[in-house]
């Protein structure tokens, strides 16, 4: 195999100049500027809506998706230091978590189900793991995540299709009847944050608990497919064989924590079902050529090859506001890959690093409250004309990927057990003005069976960071 001399290959990754905004991905300043630009355009769309009193986007986009923006605004606060968000942030999270403080307000019956509540716990769940600072007398970001995390777990149903979690929460609405593997994934992956937050090894046993069912039942096929859903009245017998990057990129972020978190054998299954999740993301990674632009340089086409693009609806132009944040995720979950499973960064680097200023290329839109906004495909030549709020957030997640693992921060995120990272007004475990979440039958707490010892070893990153990691990746390549 040949590889590009590596200076040559430095420079066509190194500089993109990208219409409205411009995007140099070795240069931490530019990624922070380009990010900067699109907060911005995210918060005039926030300031514009009608749900704004409390904390939400316009009433046009699921609830769940303002959870994953604050989640991503969590994260541009911790990567780039800007803290001029950090209240609307954190009364925004804190605005949706209902009377018993487990992210169940009362006002959302009729729309939440277990994947959209998880999405917010997971937005707790960033906020204490970075210690973003949380308002006075309010509840821990932990107290939220671990509530959240206990009504689901009171929710296993074993009494249809041997486990698992059904989509909807209320017999009322449309899916109750439904298993499927985003929910699933979802609660998997807020128990793998919360072994390696707080050493406690029950979170693990129902991580594992949860990948093994989700393969036995056959959502999760042995090649890592992730089929959307199975219903229970056919006995989780039959399944829906649409593919979204959302229903396997929470279990590869997943299963990377606890291959960094875990010893011996167990480490072995995590580091197995880690690569088998990886190499099932192919699908997802550069469209077929009949895609590409017939005017794109060779150096183009290369590049992307490695681009992001939501495979089940890109091509056919049926993409809606909620399956265009699915590429966000993608990326987010991904880098977070690279960082706790450091062997995968050779695969994932590339994509990344062609990804983010494919996304940044299509921000050159001029809407009302937007000079940069973003477009759906980043396989096109600049912007194609569909702006939105969930394209915002996507081209937003892309650029912050590449600063996750700019230092050792990210990694080390387990608080001592009995104690919390931070106090009760940074976000630590602390103490917690909320109760245990009800919403779900009677269960025991997960956070009752703490083990004696913490689990976390550290992720081996280090300080190392994409430049030294890209150099490192393209010399692996060749």
């Amino acid at each position: 195999m040949h590889c590009l001399a590596l200076g040559t290959a430095l420079a066509i990754l190194h500089v993109w100049h990208v219409g409205a905004i411009d995007l140099d991905i070795q240069n931490q300043t530019s990624i922070k500027a380009a990010a900067k630009t699109i907060t911005g355009d995210i918060v005039n769309i926030f300031n514009s809506s009608d749900n704004s009193n409390v904390g939400l986007f316009p009433k046009a986009y699921s609830w769940w998706e303002s959870a994953i923006i604050w989640d991503a605004f969590v994260d541009y606060w911790f990567l780039t230091g800007d803290s001029q968000y950090n209240d609307l942030v954190s009364g925004s999270i804190l605005s949706q978590q209902g009377p018993n403080y487990d992210f169940m307000p009362p006002n959302q019956t009729t729309t939440e189900s277990n994947d959209a509540q998880a999405f917010w716990g997971l937005a707790a769940m960033s906020a204490a793991e970075r210690a973003f600072p949380v308002p006075s007398g309010q509840s821990t970001w932990l107290t939220l995540a671990e509530n959240v995390f206990n009504d689901q777990a009171a929710r296993w149903d074993n009494q249809s299709c041997n486990g698992g979690l059904r989509w909807q929460i209320f017999t009322f609405n449309d899916g109750y009847d439904e298993k499927t593997s985003l929910a699933n994934a979802l609660f998997f992956q807020l128990a793998a944050r919360l072994a390696q937050y707080t050493g406690n090894q029950t979170y693990v046993t129902w991580a594992d608990q949860t990948f093994t069912w989700l393969q036995n039942t056959g959502l999760v096929t042995k090649d890592y497919a992730a089929w959307t859903t199975t219903r229970i009245s056919g006995n989780c017998s039959t399944f829906n064989h649409i593919q979204w990057s959302a229903n396997f990129s929470p279990l590869l972020a997943g299963s990377a924590i606890l291959a960094n978190l875990t010893n011996g054998t167990q480490q072995t299954t995590w580091q197995t079902r880690a690569q088998g999740l990886l190499s099932a993301t192919t699908p997802w990674v550069g469209a077929p050529s009949s895609n590409h632009s017939s005017s794109s340089s060779s150096s183009s086409t290369s590049s992307q090859k490695n681009i992001l693009y939501e495979v089940a609806c890109e091509p056919s132009a049926t993409c809606d506001a909620d399956t265009l944040t699915y590429k966000g995720l993608l990326a987010t979950y991904l880098a977070q890959t690279a960082l706790f499973y450091p062997s995968t960064a050779p695969r994932i680097l590339p994509i990344l690093q062609a990804t983010a200023p494919a996304a940044a290329q299509s921000c050159s839109g001029r809407t009302a409250t937007s000079q940069s906004a973003c477009g759906v495909s980043w396989l096109a030549d600049g912007y194609d004309g569909q702006e939105g709020l969930s394209q915002e957030y996507a081209a937003l997640s892309a650029m912050l990927a590449l600063l996750v693992p700019e230092g050792e921060k990210f990694a080390n995120v387990s608080a001592p057990v009995g104690g919390g990272a931070g106090t009760a007004t940074t976000g630590g475990a602390g103490n917690a003005t909320g109760t245990a979440g009800s919403g779900g039958a009677a269960g025991t707490s997960a956070a009752a069976g703490k083990s004696g010892a913490v689990l976390g070893r550290g992720a081996a990153m280090g300080t190392v960071g994409w430049v030294g990691m890209g150099v490192l990746a393209l010399w692996l390549l060749c």
